[in-house]
């Protein structure tokens, strides 16, 4: 077997192409909004909601997110994404799995995994969805199947570059679920949550298309 190398220091290690001294020196998020992972003080083993979420709940149930947009896995993905790199997806979406393990361990498990689907130009220009390169890993942990059983209709401009009510109207429509997902309990997989706007799209077009519950699993909330 040939040895592993972490990805972000360069030393050898085993297991995955992370050592254990870069593992926990991750921004790893400890207490967070159940409802949207917003990282909340530690006040009490059960935060609970955050006052947005209490005023305004997103439509999905809950939502795990591993880690803090932050120093390196803000790089992690930006590699994942931009930089033709595989193996960042691999290792992340092996550390979500565990922060999905250890953050809702009393939920039931979803019956499938829907990553956030790429207009198919976007997916011709990069070759990979990143979203579906992180599903993987955690379906194989976690044992339950990936679907891709929602496609993206219209080639928006990439979130990052608007602003909040923009971002919401760039969204609207864009996202069409099959049928098959009708009475399943699914998992929607992205790489950032920020505004929520794209998980919020994703999750109504799997509750139109008769979606039993969403929950959605983030490597990163920033």
């Amino acid at each position: 077997m040939l040895p592993h190398h972490c990805i972000l220091c360069g030393a050898l290690c085993t297991g995955r192409d992370l050592c254990a001294g870069c593992a926990r020196d991750l921004p790893w998020i400890r207490d967070a909004c159940r409802r949207c992972a917003t990282p909340l003080p530690a006040l009490s083993l059960d935060p609970g909601e955050c006052g947005p979420c209490l005023r305004r709940p997103p439509p999905q149930s809950a939502t795990v997110a591993a880690f803090a947009y932050a120093f390196p896995v803000d790089r992690l993905l930006l590699k994942l994404k931009f930089g033709n790199s595989l193996p960042p997806g691999r290792v992340l979406g092996e550390l979500l799995a565990i922060a999905v393990r250890s953050t809702a361990p009393t939920l039931e498990c979803p019956e499938a995994i829907v990553p956030v689907p790429l207009h198919p130009k976007r997916l011709r220009e990069r070759g990979y969805n990143q979203a579906l390169e992180l599903a993987r890993p955690v379906a194989r942990a976690l044992r339950i199947p990936v679907l891709r059983a929602c496609r993206r209709t219209r080639n928006t401009p990439p979130q990052s570059t608007l602003a909040g009510p923009e971002r919401r109207r760039n969204l609207k429509d864009a996202f069409v679920a099959e049928p098959q997902v009708a009475g399943l309990h699914l998992a929607v997989v992205d790489d950032v949550y920020t505004t929520g706007n794209t998980i919020a799209a994703v999750t109504r077009a799997l509750y139109r298309a008769g979606a039993a519950s969403v929950v959605a699993w983030c490597v990163a909330r920033a």
